[in-house]
């Protein structure tokens, strides 16, 4: 054969070979390209999008409601309700006389056996857009085969699909745990707070009284003293204020005979090794010497009333609750000041 010959077969070969492959015009105004597909093994509901490539040139255009997923035919794939009833039309472009977009189907598939599916592929109406034109035509898309790989088989003996908690198993422990330890502590809070009544006693002192008493041993009841004192302090029954003044000052300071005088009672407050504390008990002794030094003076009465106005605030820092938590942080900074080295 000539090499001219041969030159007239391939050039025919090339103008008529895509009419023979598949049976339409070479050159026509309309075609659409994929489907392009997501995923071709799937299992039950997953999301498969199907994406095409329409090309149209100018006089011809796509008939774009027809376009809807709802009036398309995708044979046993069902559509994603969220997308049924719009068209996911993106890149939009243009190219000197031809148009292209692409479209996204979103679809999905559930059955009870396993194994490849043949879709047909839809069918794209278009137009052309010659005055008074009303007639569609459809440009078929490729047939095309997904595998499907069901999780629920009609016989589920052998096929058991196991579920791996992993790190939220060890989560869940530790939540457990938690809220064990939060509500334990809840309970034994509240118990605390309605059973247990603390009760001051002296601190350990330097100073060794064969007959001091402390308070715990005398079974006193600070709620009862600091409450008829608050109330003395309120009706200006000076009397009343200067003992219950001197009780509290018993409660807490060790080393106090029973008939030791108020004056006497300034050693033992200032041996007591609580800062705080000790400066608290020289306040309210304080504030017991002036009141005794004007009933026994004779100065006014209202005098007296005005200088123990400031008395409530004072004593309710002495209360048995605010005195055991001070008495506790004093503890636990005396123990780390011992463990330093």
């Amino acid at each position: 054969m000539g090499r001219t010959a041969a030159r007239v077969l391939f050039s025919a070969l090339a103008v008529f070979a895509p009419v023979l492959l598949f049976g339409q015009d070479v050159f026509v105004s309309f075609m659409v390209e994929g489907p392009r597909i997501s995923r071709t093994a799937f299992t039950n509901w997953e999301k498969i999008e199907l994406a095409y490539t329409v090309r149209y040139l100018d006089g011809c255009e796509p008939v774009f409601d027809n376009l809807k997923p709802q009036l398309m035919n995708f044979g046993k794939l069902e559509l994603d309700s969220e997308f049924a009833e719009k068209n996911d039309i993106r890149n939009k472009r243009r190219f000197e006389n031809e148009n292209f977009f692409d479209i996204v189907y979103h679809l999905r598939y559930m059955a009870e056996k396993k194994g490849e599916l043949d879709i047909l592929g839809p069918k794209f109406p278009y137009r052309q857009t010659k005055p008074g034109n009303t007639e569609i035509e459809y440009f078929p898309s490729q047939n095309f085969t997904l595998v499907y790989n069901t999780v629920l088989p009609k016989g589920a003996d052998y096929v058991k699909e196991e579920l791996d908690l992993g790190s939220y198993q060890k989560k869940a422990i530790g939540w457990k745990v938690f809220s064990a330890a939060i509500v334990l502590f809840g309970v034994f809070g509240s118990f605390v707070l309605v059973f247990f009544k603390p009760v001051p006693a002296p601190l350990p002192i330097n100073i060794q009284a064969a007959s001091a008493i402390p308070v715990a041993e005398n079974k006193a009841d600070l709620s009862k003293v600091f409450s008829e004192l608050e109330a003395n302090i309120a009706k200006g029954n000076l009397g009343a204020v200067c003992n219950g003044l001197s009780d509290v000052i018993r409660a807490y300071a060790p080393g106090i005979n029973p008939g030791m005088t108020s004056k006497d009672m300034i050693r033992p407050i200032i041996s007591i090794p609580h800062n705080w504390e000790r400066g608290q008990l020289l306040k309210v002794h304080s504030a017991l010497c002036n009141i005794e030094d004007y009933l026994f003076s004779g100065e006014k009465e209202e005098i007296a009333r005005y200088r123990v106005s400031d008395l409530p605030a004072l004593i309710s820092k002495l209360k048995p609750w605010p005195m055991y938590r001070r008495r506790l942080a004093y503890r636990f900074t005396k123990h780390l000041n011992r463990r330093r080295p």
